[in-house]
């Protein structure tokens, strides 16, 4: 059965399907690191009611692999048939939804959420490695196993493929159960993941975004194709926990956009069918710390600079606007701008009250 799409993007402007431009207000409802228990259909109905007062009809719904695939191969199906209930509400409220896979300090097994614990089991990671240690290397074996442990096998293949295919497949069974919610109108490919141990890559020497991470966005948008070709790719700022430019290529106002599209970080190949990523663009840590520091023209500026780098290739882009503190600007060029953007859930509740 073909799914059609809800929105999708033109020219870097997301349309609805009669090619109208849509302006949306969104938020996250964030996974929690103490219980991968998902919210009760009253806690979501009352949540929905909230962001309808507030003006907002978009969702970034965070997940983590753990709660899809506690074992190998093994997927918690009570726990995928509850979130498709709680979509449908979403569908029968009208919220749009982004399915977001986040990746804390790699999961719960370390204190964050994200990979679950046979993760560490097939590593074999010595018992007197620090917690921090232990996410740095998983990670690392996660984006480039295949350099940094190429003797490192699981089942025949090396770690780094069995960690990323485990990964990607788990994200499709969970689209597969939820196919039939409307309102899911895209997947996150990873959210606040990290590049592991960055001394290590560059003594190899591997440039993280060029050989790490853009074959491995490459590879799961592409499995994703195959099955569900309607679906956006919603792609995070950054994946080291600070704000990072590896989706912007250093020279996009000297290169014609088919070669950004085709080199650019997130950006898909220039021969694929459509653009299919939304850039979600946050303020610049920088900002935030140094706040006093920079005038608001200067914020201004950099902001619409990062603006045009994000959208040089033909993909979408989001703000993410999390704090009203030091934001004031970047919410009038996000208007001036006519852009979407995410509000946190501080946010949304602060204006429900209202």
């Amino acid at each position: 059965m073909r799914y059609e799409s809800i929105i999708s993007i033109q020219d870097g402007t997301i349309v609805d399907a009669q090619e109208k431009k849509r302006v949306f207000r969104g938020t996250t409802l964030l996974r929690g690191e103490a219980s991968s228990k998902l919210p009760r259909l009253q806690e979501v109905e009352n949540l929905f009611a909230k962001m309808k007062k507030a003006g907002i009809t978009m969702l970034r719904w965070q997940i983590a692999w753990e709660d899809l695939e506690p074992e190998p191969d093994s997927y918690n199906e009570a726990y995928l048939a509850d979130l498709r209930t709680l979509l449908k509400q979403a569908e029968t409220d009208g919220i749009l939804v982004f399915v977001e896979p986040v990746m804390k300090n790699w999961g719960s097994c370390l204190g964050g959420c994200g990979a679950p614990p046979w993760t560490l089991r097939i590593a074999d990671l010595e018992e007197s490695m620090d917690e921090q240690k232990r996410r740095e290397t998983m990670f690392t074996l996660f984006w480039a196993g295949k350099k940094m442990a190429p003797e490192c096998l699981v089942e025949g293949d090396n770690i780094q493929d069995y960690l990323q295919d485990h990964y990607i497949a788990a994200m499709k069974h969970a689209a597969r159960r939820i196919k039939d919610c409307k309102t899911v109108v895209g997947f996150g490919i990873m959210a606040e993941g990290s590049p592991g141990d960055t001394k290590a890559l560059e003594l190899f020497p591997l440039d993280f975004e060029r050989d790490c991470l853009k074959p491995f966005q490459k590879k799961y948008m592409a499995a994703f194709h195959k099955k569900h070709s309607h679906y956006l790719f919603l792609a995070e700022p950054t994946t080291s926990g600070h704000y990072s430019k590896w989706k912007f290529h250093p020279d996009y106002n000297t290169k014609e956009a088919a070669t950004i599209q085709k080199e650019g970080g997130v950006i898909p190949d220039a021969d694929s069918e459509a653009a299919k990523v939304i850039t979600l663009l946050g303020c610049p840590t920088t900002q935030k710390k140094l706040l006093g520091m920079f005038s608001k023209d200067k914020r201004r500026v950099q902001f619409k600079d990062e603006i045009k780098k994000a959208s040089g290739g033909g993909n979408a882009v989001m703000a993410e606007i999390t704090s009203t503190q030091g934001t004031e600007c970047i919410l009038e060029i996000v208007q001036e701008e006519e852009l979407s953007y995410f509000v946190s859930m501080e946010m949304v509740e602060a204006s429900s009250r209202t």
